[in-house]
């Protein structure tokens, strides 16, 4: 559920929400929760945490690595701090920074010192969990009230491991979205792989984004300056310090770093932890402490199945059921080992995985490791060993394979078969999958041989990577070890349409290309593996590397067209697809009317297969002569698309054939919504509007309703909200406003669904449909909505032509000029005047190239400059530039009257008034 806007001044709502008995609830924000109950995300006031008990901390070394103990004082990172400083205290309302490193780079200790700083600040700092799998928060009610607070702050950590949609949510909250109040979102990951589509989402927003690499320590990589060495020795010191207060041995404080530590394996803050750590550890003993990382970790590993040790034999009576702590080390071993792949669950969740891994006593097992590894809630059970680098090591030297210095266990292999596998035939993937896949990936670019055990879960039940989402698949893309014969295992798995896992099967299918076109010399083959990559990379928005692919699949069949027509015109129509992403339409023509030309002989089979083709072909074909301007031969184009797919779906129908009929329905649905735009530009309104209403009342009736709520995307959406926004523009352009800006907004909120899993892909979509929506709010008196969406659309437009200006640049002018006469109103005909100037500019030069393309917009932009000229009183200006407006008008209703005669009249109309003000000796300004 979600709240209904930001609360009254002065008045403090609560949100109470119950899940399984737990109820728990918020002052001032909102709660989302799946339709099951589960929250998406959970928030919490930010607090630090109460100092620990040292004798409990020195049971296990590993508890004061836990950044989350404070045990050691901030020290360093003073640049980063500085910079962080800064991005929360400049900029916009709304920023977001995505802070990412390495695990056990210091991320989350550098993320808890400005937090601390940002509440001495006077700063509201708020927490964010993640609903599946986070801390559950003590308190059941928390007050995120704003008032007396200089702006709020919220951290988000492991965010690279939340669920897109759990993202978006949490974005969405009312909480980040209060007039005048300063906000900063900061998200902390390992990596930066999710940040693209995250930062696409807040585009939305109009938030400021940036990302912060947190260097490491001997600054191979990062825009922070490095530690010098000096700097690394400081930080040793200062944690062997702290360690030694704990085990109240002031002694060691004399211990010296050791001599490796200026080398690479020290690169990480949590590596200098270690290593002071370890030091004072071993100071006790008077042993000689290690002084490589791998020694180092076995070291630590050691001391917490010394502490097993010590909980099950100290000071235990003889029979075992009267110990307090009965669970044997061996024992405890492998319940922390399932706890780092399964993360903490709850109880009767913990109990289930025990019971299923047929653990002796597994409720009291499970209380045991409790009181080891104490859980934040205790609702919770299985709290893994922190920091996530040590888990990641756990686990790899706990299985088979290392040549480290650490007894790996026999039954591990089998463990980790059976916590990564379904419980049935037909049963669904574990939940914890993603963060296994994960840590086992993760660890993997350390302990080659995780490689295997990766190789054997998913070679098994390939479905699995999917299973694991985005993360997991690219993940599993970036571990060398993975064999080739998991990746073509996975490959038949992958479903397409998938907008929500398309980015992570692009890079799997990019990993397993490698492979086959390396080691494949039947060029039948390579083209075929070239032609899905192009699809696979299109569909994450890749655009540039799928045209690549397209090329080499079209030279691969072109000696072979004879042999296999069918092929060589699917290349065809992969590689126009190709061109027509990257703007350049005209290629993209020749490819698809070579496509139309081949699937017409073999559409004489009379199979759905053929006839399937042609119509897309055809449709494809209708497009392309869209977008060079030749809407006439478009739309012939465009209604024998329509009769093919209408043909076959009536032949399905009337045969009962189930099969291919949902397709060919599909196809026709969207024919329609393409159809009714090509109408559009011929001036024919009212078909259009039947047209595209037929298009979506048959997606309505082959989509689930309602949509599902658990951010999984239905193939059929994007086409469906395509046909949306074109029954949005059918409805503009006969007059029914207020439909039409309930149109726009359903296709706005499902692109904006779209643009969640899929940013790159989608966005350009989205933009367009904020525009349309701008200007029908204007249409409709909602000015103050007008000028916000319009501008939203600006902005990112301006981004989008900086990056790629063949694309996108007629899409940022487009804007420019419906945002001239809503500035006209809301800022004066001064800003309306350089909004249509830098339309002009922009369609001069589009129209230089392509005249038959952007005419019709370069006309309108030189009226709109030509009426805010001479509001101006700049009547000569003004003159000039409806001249130019009527010349370009006039050419273009000469050649298709009916779409552009009407405009031609309002063109001359306005010219005629200005020439009398023009002459008039006051020079009356013209009316609006």
């Amino acid at each position: 559920m979600t709240g209904t806007g930001a609360p009254e001044e002065g008045r403090h709502l609560q949100q109470v929400t119950a899940v399984n008995g737990f109820a728990f609830g918020v002052v001032g924000a909102d709660i989302h929760v799946f339709g099951s109950g589960q929250p998406l995300y959970l928030l919490a006031n930010w607090r630090s945490e109460e100092p620990a008990d040292p004798d409990w901390l020195r049971e296990l070394p590993s508890r004061m690595l836990n950044a989350r103990r404070l045990v050691v004082p901030f020290v360093g990172r003073e640049g980063d701090l500085i910079r962080l400083g800064e991005w929360r205290d400049t900029g916009p309302r709304l920023a977001v920074r995505w802070l990412h490193g390495p695990g056990g780079q210091g991320k989350t200790r550098l993320a808890t010192e400005f937090a601390a700083r940002s509440a001495a600040a006077g700063w509201k700092v708020v927490a964010a969990f993640h609903g599946p799998d986070a801390d559950w928060i003590r308190e059941s009610t928390q007050d995120l009230s704003l008032t007396g607070h200089t702006g709020l702050l919220v951290v988000v950590d492991y965010a690279d491991r939340w669920q897109l949609a759990a993202l978006t949510w949490l974005l969405k909250n009312n909480l980040l979205h209060r007039t005048g109040v300063t906000t900063r979102v900061l998200m902390v990951a390992r990596t930066a792989n999710a940040w693209p589509a995250i930062r696409g989402i807040l585009d939305t927003y109009q938030a400021g984004t940036s990302g912060h690499v947190l260097a490491p320590l001997d600054g191979e990589a990062g825009d922070a300056r490095p530690a010098t060495p000096d700097e690394r020795t400081e930080m040793f010191e200062a944690a062997r310090d702290s360690f030694a207060r704990v085990y109240g041995r002031p002694s060691a404080r004399l211990f010296p770093p050791p001599d490796s530590l200026s080398g690479a394996d020290f690169g990480l803050t949590l590596a200098v932890h270690m290593a002071a750590l370890v030091a004072v550890d071993c100071h006790g003993s008077g042993g000689r402490p290690p002084e490589d990382m791998g020694r180092l970790t076995a070291y630590l590993l050691n001391r917490e199945q010394l502490h097993w040790a010590r909980l099950y034999g100290d000071g235990a009576p003889d029979s075992p059921a009267l110990r307090p702590f009965r669970t044997p080390p061996e024992a405890m071993n492998r319940l922390v080992f399932i706890a780092g792949l399964t993360g903490a669950l709850p109880r009767a969740g913990g109990l289930a995985v025990l019971g299923r891994l047929e653990t002796p006593v597994a409720a009291q097992a499970m209380e045991d490791h409790a009181f080891c590894y104490p859980p934040s809630d205790a609702a919770l059970a299985l709290e893994p060993l922190y920091p996530d680098r040590l888990t990641e090591d756990f686990l790899a030297l706990t299985l088979p394979g290392h040549q480290a210095d650490h007894p790996h266990q026999a039954w591990a292999p089998g463990t980790v078969s059976t916590l990564m596998a379904r419980t049935g035939e037909g049963a669904e993937p574990p939940a914890w999958t993603p963060r296994g896949l994960t840590f086992l990936a993760d660890a993997a670019a350390r302990w080659p041989h995780l490689a295997a055990y990766l190789n054997e879960i998913l070679l098994r039940d390939p479905a699995l990577a999917t299973a694991g989402g985005n993360a997991a698949l690219t993940s599993l893309a970036s571990v060398p070890g993975i064999d080739v014969s998991l990746f073509m295992a996975m490959h038949p798995f992958f479903p397409y349409p998938a907008p929500d896992l398309a980015p992570g099967i692009a890079d799997v299918m990019r990993r397993l290309g490698d492979h086959v076109l390396a080691h494949t010399e039947e060029d039948a083959t390579r083209a075929d593996f070239h032609e899905e990559l192009c699809v696979r990379l299109s569909a994450a928005g890749r655009h540039e590397e799928a045209l690549e692919s397209a090329q080499a699949s079209v030279a691969l069949r072109r000696p072979l067209a004879d042999r296999d027509r069918r092929r060589y015109a699917h290349a065809l129509h992969a590689l126009g697809t190709a061109l027509w992403a990257l703007g350049r339409y005209p290629e993209a023509l020749e490819q698809a009317d070579e496509a139309v030309r081949l699937r017409r002989q073999l559409a004489d089979d009379g199979s759905p297969r053929s006839a399937h083709d042609l119509a897309h072909a055809l449709d494809n074909q209708g497009t392309l002569l869209s977008q060079v301007a030749s809407h006439t031969e478009a739309l012939k184009v465009r209604i024998k698309a329509r009769d093919v797919w209408r043909r076959q779906v009536r032949k399905h129908s009337r045969a009962g054939e189930t099969e291919h009929l949902e397709a060919m329905q599909a196809g026709l649905a969207q024919s329609l919504a393409h159809l009714s735009g090509t109408q559009l530009h011929l001036g024919r309104h009212e078909p259009a509007l039947a047209t595209a209403e037929e298009g979506v009342t048959l997606f309505e009736q082959l989509l689930p309703d309602p949509l599902p709520e658990d951010g999984t995307v239905p193939y059929l959406l994007p086409p469906y909200q395509q046909a949306v926004s074109a029954l949005g523009t059918a409805l503009l352009a006969s007059g029914r406003t207020q439909q039409a800006h309930a149109a726009f907004r359903q296709a706005v909120a499902m692109a904006e669904r779209l643009v969640e899993v899929n940013p790159q892909a989608y966005e350009p979509r989205l933009l367009d449909d904020l525009s349309s929506l701008g200007v029908v709010c204007s249409m409709t008196g909602r000015h103050e909505e007008a000028l916000e969406t319009l501008e939203l659309a600006l902005t990112r437009f301006e981004r989008l032509a900086r990056t790629n200006p063949v694309l996108h640049e007629a899409d940022l002018a487009r804007v420019l000029v419906h945002l001239t006469e809503t500035y006209a109103r809301e800022k004066g005909p001064q800003a309306a005047l350089a909004a249509a100037e830098q339309a002009v500019d922009i369609y001069r030069r589009l129209t230089a190239g392509h005249p038959r393309v952007y005419e019709p917009a370069f006309a309108q932009a030189l009226y709109l400059r030509g009426v805010n000229l001479a509001r101006l009183s700049r009547h000569m200006d003004a003159v000039d530039s409806l001249s130019d407006a009527v010349a370009v008008q006039r050419r273009l209703a000469d050649t298709t009257p009916q779409a552009h005669e009407a405009r031609l009249a309002e063109f001359l109309a306005a010219l005629t008034e200005v020439r009398r003000a023009a002459d008039s000796p006051a020079h009356e300004v013209v009316r609006d």
